[in-house]
């Protein structure tokens, strides 16, 4: 069960992370790519933005 808040050695670039988000560990949220719009496993990308809705989670390891 991944905690409330943002992991251990977690890397966040232009991510908007709302309330009750839960960012497991490892996590790289940097959209490298620079992919507009997307919908991933507990995040979104809009107009280049990475996006941790409400209550969302990203598993421990994701790379964005």
């Amino acid at each position: 069960d991944i905690p409330m808040g943002v992991g251990k050695n977690a890397v966040l670039d232009r991510v908007i992370v709302d309330k009750n988000a839960r960012i497991g560990d490892d996590v790289v949220l940097v959209n490298e790519r620079n992919i507009q719009h997307a919908d991933g496993d507990g995040y979104h990308i809009r107009s280049g933005i990475i996006i941790v809705p409400k209550g969302g989670v990203v598993k421990n390891g994701t790379v964005v």
